[in-house]
């Protein structure tokens, strides 16, 4: 599931997909479906690993795709790299710096 925050409406869109697929063969056409959706300006597209969604609490709570989305808002409105890192931060805080999986992510907001 990719992330889209909507900047004018303020809210998070999900955009579903089949998967992603990282991969060593040279053609994968057989096992993927190509999709489109359309980024206004100012809004931001969050990609992520599962290291981000599947990070736990120490009391055993996972932070899950939901708990994740209610992140992103509040760091939004800050130049991407400040978002990038408010939002690392805070699944980090979520897990109390306890990493189990890479955590990536990438941001790409739409400026024209």
């Amino acid at each position: 599931t990719m992330i889209i925050y909507r900047r004018a409406a303020q809210h998070i869109e999900l955009v579903k997909t089949d998967g992603v697929f990282l991969n060593f063969i040279p053609d994968i056409a057989d096992v993927t479906t190509n999709g489109a959706f359309r980024l206004d300006i100012g809004d931001v597209l969050v990609l992520y690993t599962d290291g981000l969604t599947e990070s736990f609490a120490p009391d055993g709570t996972m932070l899950d795709l939901s708990g994740f989305q209610r992140i992103i808002p509040s760091h939004a409105e800050e130049p991407l790299l400040a978002m990038r890192d408010g939002i690392l931060n805070d699944v980090l805080d979520w897990c109390h710096q306890d990493r189990k999986d890479d955590m990536s992510l990438l941001l790409v907001r739409r400026v024209h």
